[in-house]
């Protein structure tokens, strides 16, 4: 288990060097010499680390081009290339290297630190000599003479390859499943299913089960009996954070604390002080965010720390550090830098919207990284994609990993030196692409958000030509690929066929070919179907349930493509001109979708549904008409979570003389949507004008509307 510690000096004086770039001193030691003896001082673990080395090193010699000599023995007489490894847990350092002529000295706080150096170390032979190192990612150390502090001192992306027990170990990275007892919003996990009504939070309205009471004696027994029972299982971090959601407990002891509505800072800070006091060998976090945002009032215990959320904070690689958002972050990070030793960030790298399409995040998490350090943040919890595969993510936990070590790093450079070590064959290829996603999105004039609908993409950075010749270009050179990157390559492009799909159904028409008119129904171009068994194979291949973050079922996405590639539309008579939110009047960009043949999916409300927050006028005209007699259908999207509700009234008007009014009441409801269908009488060209109104039963609910069809 990593111990990360908590206080030691900014990284400044000291810096790491990037074996990506040319800076520091040239090396002493020679690694092309085809011999190396391993050495080490003969106590126990620093042997052990040697051992390790030569284990490892060994292996990789298949064709044995490389002389191993693995002693301890005073007596040695080889005084050329020895590897020296030194386990110091006193050392001021993370760790130091001391690289002369004939020999490379590796002196390390830790065992986590002198493994990352030892594949470093591996990754680096491997440039020189004929070993077994092509798994490995590039080193980014260049073992100069030195005395070097990792940036920071909390390091995870949290994606899929650093899930990899054996990967996180070579980068050197925090993991939740390695490193924590209790991580975010899963306090409940200490009660084992059996949680006691006074552990429960109390309000105005009494008890409410969607949170905690966080100063009654039965949940500070259930934390020390769980605590209890982790002893001897390596774990020393827990999280203590309220559930996620704007309850607070204000019970009489709560409110004493200094607790209030939607406040519960008092609370959760007193008690991670009294378990920081009960259990010092331990280390409690808690998160700023919600409840517990603001910094508590009284100085914590040495032993704990906070992860500050950046959910409010600019998405942009360009920070205005002038900016009245920017000020107010800094100025609550030194409020609780002022009371807690490790002040650590949880940012976000993944688009929780699409997993599954390119994501652009290195430039902007190299350009903020330096503001966040100027203001005293010494770690982060990159919350990814998690146990999801996104794509690049192997590129991504390299080069994120890499910079939180040394943010002098370029993550160009990075991308680089990674792509031409792992992908031999498409690396080029595939470090150009990302490279070029990376530059279009700084240059956004956008923020490029983490729930991102895929329209929103198309907007920004992801460009349908670019990413059809790089997926084409791509699955010529997987023919070539052979052994790892094969494996890769193939489930990446599996994988971008969910963007494939996203590109067809959002710029789909019938002037490029997408829709198709036979016998008055619109049908699909078959060709989307390859696509669909494409991700159904990325599905079932790589076991991969989920392309979101929520209700996000990859099978039940992949069952509504199949539903509109079998079950044509009639094609549709309306043509709509603009929607306008009736209280300002403001056009709604996407008023296309309520006319554009695609019906919407009923399990995810960025993939053909139009969205408005007021009521709203739908204006428009029908087209080649001929009978009087025509059907009118509608469906809105019913999702309470997220505030989309039935409306309350709907009216049609045709040339501006009412038509029909229709109760919301009297909608049918099917499954998790509700539909009109009503006939009306018309003559000719006209115009037709839809009045929806929002639903009333609370103040802020979403208008969530499919196709208006007329046929």
């Amino acid at each position: 288990m990593y111990l990360f510690r908590f206080t030691i000096p900014l990284f400044s004086i000291f810096a790491i060097s990037s074996c990506t770039s040319s800076k520091g001193q040239s090396n002493v030691f020679n690694f092309a010499e085809p011999k190396v003896i391993i050495i080490s001082n003969g106590d126990q673990n620093s042997a052990a680390m040697a051992d390790y080395f030569n284990q490892h090193l060994s292996k990789r010699n298949t064709e044995n081009k490389l002389s191993i000599i693995r002693t301890d023995s005073p007596d040695t007489t080889e005084k050329t290339n020895q590897l020296y490894f030194e386990l110091v847990p006193d050392l001021n350092f993370d760790y130091e290297i001391k690289n002369v002529p004939g020999k490379l000295s590796l002196f390390a706080k830790n065992r986590e630190t002198m493994i990352w150096l030892i594949y470093g170390l591996i990754s680096q032979f491997g440039e020189k000599v004929d070993i077994d190192a092509h798994d490995l990612p590039p080193a980014i150390i260049n073992f100069r003479t030195g005395k070097f502090n990792f940036a920071m001192h909390y390091r995870e992306p949290h994606l899929l390859s650093n899930t990899n027990p054996d990967l996180a170990g070579i980068y050197n990275t925090n993991s939740v499943d390695r490193d924590w007892g209790i991580w975010g919003h899963n306090f409940k996990k200490i009660f084992d299913g059996k949680i006691p009504e006074r552990a429960y939070a109390q309000t105005e309205k009494g008890i409410n089960k969607d949170q905690f009471c966080f100063s009654s004696a039965e949940t500070l027994g259930a934390i020390k009996a769980y605590l209890d029972g982790q002893e001897g299982n390596g774990v020393k971090y827990f999280m203590i954070a309220p559930n996620d959601n704007n309850i607070a407990c204000t019970c009489e002891t709560c409110k004493e604390l200094g607790n209030k509505n939607a406040d519960a800072t008092g609370a959760v800070t007193n008690l991670l002080n009294n378990l920081a006091k009960q259990y010092p060998d331990y280390h409690f976090f808690t998160t700023a965010y919600l409840t517990t945002k603001h910094a508590p009032s009284v100085q914590m215990e040495k032993n704990t720390g906070v992860f500050i959320s950046t959910i409010d904070f600019t998405k942009s690689p360009k920070i205005n550090p002038s900016s009245t958002a920017v000020q107010d972050f800094g100025t609550l990070v030194g409020q609780w830098k002022n009371k807690v030793n490790a002040v650590y960030l949880w940012d976000y790298i993944s688009n929780f919207d699409d997993y599954l399409s390119p994501y652009p995040v290195l430039n902007r998490f190299q350009n903020q990284l330096h503001y966040f350090r100027s203001i005293g943040i010494n770690g982060f919890f990159l919350n990814g994609s998690g146990y999801d595969y996104s794509p690049f993510e192997d590129i991504k936990t390299y080069v994120l990993s890499a910079m939180m070590m040394d943010p002098s790093l370029d993550s160009k450079d990075l991308v680089e030196s990674y792509c031409k070590r792992t992908y031999p064959i498409s690396g080029k290829l595939i470090a150009d692409y990302l490279l070029a996603i990376e530059q279009h999105s700084s240059g956004s004039k956008s923020e490029i958000g983490i729930y991102l609908p895929f329209r929103d993409l198309m907007k920004s950075y992801l460009d349908q030509d670019g990413f059809q010749k790089f997926h084409s270009d791509l699955s010529e050179l997987s023919k070539k690929a052979k052994g790892e990157e094969k494996i890769k390559l193939d489930k990446l492009l599996l994988g971008l066929a969910y963007t494939q799909l996203q590109f067809d159904y959002h710029s789909g028409n019938f002037e490029n070919g997408f829709l198709a008119e036979r016998e008055g129904k619109v049908w699909i171009n078959p060709k989307s179907e390859k696509s669909v068994l494409e991700l159904a194979a990325f599905s079932k291949k790589y076991k991969q349930e989920h392309y979101k973050e929520t209700d996000g079922k990859i099978s039940r996405y992949i069952s509504e493509w199949n539903q509109i590639l079998a079950h044509p539309m009639n094609r549709n008579l309306f043509q709509v001109d603009n929607v306008l939110e009736l209280k300002t009047m403001q056009g709604l960009e996407d008023a296309a979708l309520l006319a554009d043949n695609l019906p919407g999916f009923p399990s995810d409300f960025n993939q053909g549904w139009l969205l408005a927050a007021e009521d709203i006028n739908v204006s428009g005209k029908l087209v080649a008409v001929e009978e009087r007699k025509k059907t009118i259908r509608m469906r809105f999207l019913h999702n309470p979570r997220h505030r989309m509700l039935r409306p309350d009234k709907i009216e049609i008007l045709k040339d501006g003389q009412p038509m029909a009014k229709v109760s919301g009441m009297d909608l049918i409801q099917k499954d998790n949507t509700f539909h009109l269908e009503k006939e009306v009488m018309v003559d000719g060209e006209q115009q037709i004008e839809i009045r929806i109104n929002k639903n009333k039963s609370i103040n802020n609910s979403v208008i969530a509307c499919d196709e208006i069809e007329i046929f």
